[in-house]
């Protein structure tokens, strides 16, 4: 049996509405954004430049792929099985 189409919808919204709360209120308490690392195509997406625009003072990192920013990579011994 199928959920009544506008009770879905609606508990949709009140889902983002919810996560979107906890983001501002506790991401954003939490974690302090100085630097962002990001591939040249960031400014092509509005996800990206909203992400840009919300952190204005970030030491902004340029990398042409996230596969090669060394402080992501190299530690493997330093991860447990």
């Amino acid at each position: 049996m199928r959920a009544n189409p506008i009770t879905e919808a609606k508990i949709r919204q009140r889902f983002k509405d919810c996560l979107s709360i906890l983001h501002e209120n506790a991401i954003g308490h939490l974690l302090q954004i100085k630097e962002i690392y990001l591939e040249p195509e960031v400014f092509k997406y509005q996800r990206g430049i909203d992400i840009l625009t919300k952190y204005l003072d970030a030491q902004l990192t340029e990398f042409v792929s996230h596969w090669k920013i060394p402080e992501l990579f190299g530690f493997e011994e330093s991860v447990e099985d």
